[in-house]
Parts: C-alpha cells; structure tokens; sequence
C-alpha cells in the first residue's frame, strides 16, 4: 500500500546499495560521488543526484531510524560538494552517456532535489541537525544550475515541462530568479502542453515519460499557482488505468521511446497516482498507487528513478502521512477505444489486450502469468509489408486497423546525365527526385480483430502488390512456460523460437495457457529472422504466409487441462469447481 512508513521502508532498503556506492576517500577527485552502475562518476538525475535525493529523504524524514545521523549527514554534504565540483561554470551538468552541457538534464537533478532543500529549510526539518547546512549548500548547486537553464533549450518533448518544472522550483526556492527565470518558463507554455484529448502524451512512453510529464505538470502547477495544468495530469491518469495490467506491469507496445515492448512496472507514476488522489478524493487511483508500490516492493527491486519520488508528497503535505482514503477498485472489465491515440484497450478480469496504430506491434495480450508481448506481421515488398497500421477503426466486434502506403513501390530509372560524387550517404539519393520509376503495385494491409468470448481472431489480408510476396506473422510470447502442439513440447526459452507448420500451438505453464490456430508450411523464408525480436527474454513462434493473403489466426486463453492437454472450455474449470462445492 501507498503509505508513509511503507515508502520509508522502500527508501531504506534502496539507501542501504545507494551507501555502498558512494566514493569516499578524499584521495579521488570524485570524492563524494555515486556510482552508478558503469562505475562513471556524474551528477545526472540517473546516477549520484539520484542516490543524493535517496539520502537526503533518509536523513531528513520524520521517523526515520537514520534521521540525523551526522554520519549520513557528512555523506550527504560531501555528496553535494561533488555535484558542485562537477558542475560546469555554465551552471549545467552532463548526462555523460548522451550530451554533455545538458539543460534538461541539469533540470531533472533541480526536480529531484529542490523538494528536498525546500523541506530542509521547513520548520518541521528545523530541529534536524545540520538540515540548515544542508539546505544551504544544495541550494548553492539549484541556483547555479538554474542559472544554467534559462534560456539554454532542450531536445524531446518532455524536456520542456521537466525545464519548466525546475525552474517553478527554483524560483520558489531564490524569488531572486523570477525576472530572468519566469519569461522563459512562460514562452515554453505558450507552445501547450502536448496531450490529446484521449489523455496521451506525444512521446507514447508508458513506461518512462508518461511520469515525467506528470510529475513535471504538478510541481509546475503548484510553484507557478497554475492549477489547470492539473488538468492534463488527470487525464493521463485515466487514460493509463486503461494499459495497467493486473501485475502492475503496463503496455509497452505502442511506445514510441527506449520502453518501447519492455516489461515495467510504472512505479514513477505512484506518485502521481497517489497525489492527484487524495487532491481529489478518487479512491481508484489511490488503488493503482497501492499496486504500483506493492508489486514493486515485492520484486525487492532498487527503483531506477529512485523512491526519493514516492515521499515528497508527504513531505510538502504532512497530514498525507495520516491521511484514509477509501480505496475503490478499478474496473474489472471494460472496452475503450481512444480515437485520437488509436488506440483499443480491452480488459476482461486478468485478461488485458489493446491494438494500436502507428507501432510494429499491433496488438499485445497477457492473461494471469502469460503474455503475449507482442503480434508483428513481416514481409519484403519495398519496406511496405511490415505491418505498422496508418489507421484504426472501430468494429461491431472489435477494431479494423490499415496500413495505407502513400509512395508507389518500384525501381529507379536513370537520369541519363552525370551524376557527380558527393559524400557517399548523398551520392545515389542526391538525384532520386529527378528520377522516374518503374512502378509496381501499390500494396496495402488490413488487419481485423474480432472480440470473442474467451479470446480474439485476427484476420489479415493483402490489398494489391504482387503474387507471391512472402509473410509471416509472428507471436512474442513473454514469460516461463512450454510451447506444445499434438506432436511436440519444448520448454519456451527466451531466446528460442518456432514455426507452427499446422494445426493449434499452446504457450502455457501447467494452469494457463494462450493458445495460437493457424499454422502453415507454405515457406520457410524469414525463419531466422525470429531471432529480431522486440526484446531478448521473448519466445517467438512464426507462421508463414504467401500473398494474396487472407488468413485467420485464432488466440484463446483459458485454463490448461493437464488430461486433454488443451485448453479447457470458457469458466469450465469454474464450473467444476461449483458443481464439486454443490455436491458437498
């Protein structure tokens, strides 16, 4: 549950690995640091300004057993000097594995340590010793590094509201800033806030990005008094309950960022949850907070954007720390179709699938411990018969998703004159657009699901292009299990792959099972190819296809009968069950 001594519990155990990474000896220049991982001293969020926030939670949280202990404070001071040392006189810092003189990195260290300079020099953190130092000195690197911001720019989306976010920060902190900082803050505003009326924002991240903008959108509305960008934090909101599994973990598939088909457990959306909850009175977030911390802290995982996230709220809104929200369930069981992110979201108790366009994973599907991460559907004509649908529409029965290509395939013509040497990347495209054609037939792919009781049929089919074009469509199932058809079983190994020459494939654990009709031996082009898959722990089983296509594939999920070795019937096992209790 989201409560204030079960995150300090989650932020112990995370302090106890952040202390065994810091660099102590006052020989190293790095004196002070964090290590991450790559053993590569920085101050970016991802590393020491990471394990600094950890820290600092620890050392100044009511009822921490470490609450200050001037052995931890020392640690926290010196890990603050080696920020300072390592901060350019541009005030920016760098993120070493990607930019160097890095404004929106500098900002995402400012969002994640302001809120603890701003609670040590509160009242309540007063009677800590040396919270004042502390303030004092983290303040020296936010104001710099704010300095260094300002006008400076950013490179994706979410970068703006994390620079607007630290700025509204640390203008609270130096009212000082509020000349320079506030016009800035201002005319990156003016270009809106880039969420759809579905409550997605641009970047498709769920399971990285989608939190930042949160959390940056609710400090901004806060600091800058500017409570309708509250608005599109609770949209999102909605809009992310509808790809939360009910493990916790959340649809990947239709990311467009480094998430894209990972298997994550959302925990920096806690805090959005959690807070807007109680903002709010709405006991189903406050839920979905509970489960993102529960199914966290059971997999004793170590946070890779930190627990310091999870106890600001309750360190800038102490009755947070008392506070009984009553808890409503979210939805057992819904259909929602999200016209502008093209997106349908299908929940059936532990049955949760969406299909999606504008991703080379079309449709995804997980059932208790099972998933099938992923549907992609391959081909070569032209780099036109990968399946990434250009459209979605909805169906009596389910969605319709197109892949529409605009250019008209086919072969280069000369030019008929000299075409000059250029860099090689220029030489042969320089004169592309002078070039006719000898066309081919336009190709275009369609792709139908259909719900059905206790699963889903895909049918594809070709629109034009040529005879003969090989496909293949291929199942990333995800999870411990086996791969058994009538004539074989084989443990489904991550990494491994097969062809389902006939008949029904199972993918299943001894109680469930996800079951895949449909196999073909037309071909065995592409059979290698499995190995390309979204991600490395997937077992991939392909079926080929020819075109013209039009095929069926069937998906259930059930029980697993251990007698029939099939799946069984819709609530049969339930049913069993009921007539065993009926005859007690």
């Amino acid at each position: 549950m989201y409560n204030y001594n079960n995150v300090l519990l989650l932020l112990l155990s995370e302090l106890d690995v952040t202390l065994n990474r810091q660099v102590t000896s006052d020989q190293k220049e790095e004196c002070g640091a964090f290590l991450s991982n790559d053993y590569f001293p920085s101050p970016d969020h991802t590393s020491s300004a990471l394990q600094l926030a950890t820290a600092c939670a620890a050392y100044l949280a009511p009822q921490s057993p470490v609450r200050a202990r001037p052995e931890l404070a020392e640690r926290i001071l010196a890990a603050i000097s080696f920020q300072l040392k390592w901060q350019h006189d541009s005030g920016l810092i760098d993120l070493p594995k990607v930019t160097p003189h890095s404004p929106p990195d500098t900002a995402f260290s400012v969002q994640l340590l302001a809120p603890f300079a701003e609670y040590a020099r509160s009242e309540e953190a007063a009677s800590t010793p040396q919270a004042e130092q502390i303030a004092e000195r983290l303040g020296d690197y936010l104001l710099r590094a704010a300095h260094g911001i300002i006008g400076r720019g950013f490179r994706t989306p979410n970068h703006r509201w994390v620079v607007v976010s630290a700025l509204a920060q640390a203008v609270s902190l130096f009212p000082e800033l509020s000349e320079d900082a506030l016009p800035y803050v201002e005319s990156i505003l003016a270009e809106t806030i880039d969420i759809n009326e579905d409550g997605e924002y641009s970047e498709r991240s769920t399971g990285v990005y989608t939190a930042v903008c949160n959390r940056s959108l609710r400090y901004a509305a806060d600091h800058l008094n500017r409570p309708e960008l509250l608005e599109h934090v609770r949209r999102n909101l909605d809009f992310t309950m509808s790809l939360l599994r009910d493990d916790a973990t959340i649809v990947t598939s239709i990311s467009h960022r480094q998430d894209a088909g990972a298997k994550v457990v959302p925990i920096s959306m806690a805090d959005s949850f959690f807070d807007l909850a109680h903002r709010d009175g709405n006991g189903r977030w406050a839920s979905v907070a509970d489960a993102l911390v529960r199914q966290f802290g059971a997999a004793r995982q170590v946070c890779r954007s930190g627990y310091a996230h999870l106890i600001v709220p309750f360190l800038m809104d102490p009755s947070l720390r008392t506070a009984a929200l009553e808890r409503t369930p979210p939805p057992e069981k819904f259909q929602h179709f999200f016209p502008q992110s093209r997106l349908w979201c299908v929940k059936d108790r532990q049955l949760l699938a969406t299909a999606s366009a504008g991703t080379a994973m079309p449709f995804s599907l997980s059932f208790r411990d099972l998933e099938l991460a992923a549907v992609r559907i391959r081909g070569g004509y032209f780099h036109q018969a990968d399946f990434e649908a250009t459209s979605i529409e909805k169906t009596e029965r389910g969605v319709r998703l197109r892949r529409h290509n605009e250019r008209e395939p086919g072969w280069d013509l000369p030019v008929g004159r000299p075409v000059k040497f250029r860099q090689p990347s220029e030489y042969y495209a320089f004169a592309t657009a002078e070039r006719e054609r000898w066309p081919l037939p336009p190709l275009h792919l369609i792709l139908e699901i259909d719900r059905l009781e206790n699963g889903f049929d895909l049918h594809f089919q070709t629109d034009g292009g040529v005879a003969r074009t090989a496909f293949r469509v291929e199942f990333c199932f995800s999870g411990t299990g086996y791969w058994e058809t009538a004539a074989q079983l084989a443990p489904a190994l991550p990494g491994g792959s097969a062809w389902l020459k006939a008949g029904t494939g199972y993918f299943h654990n001894h109680r469930e099972a996800i079951s895949v009709e449909g196999g073909s031996d037309v071909h065995r082009l592409g059979f290698e190819q499995l190995e390309t898959r979204p991600r490395d722990d997937l077992f991939v089983v392909g079926i080929p296809m020819v075109s013209p296509v039009s095929e069926t594939f069937q998906i259930r999920c059930g029980d697993w009968s251990m007698e029939s070795r099939q799946l069984l019937a819709p609530d049969e096992g339930r049913d069993r069950l009921h007539d065993l209790l009926e005859r007690k």
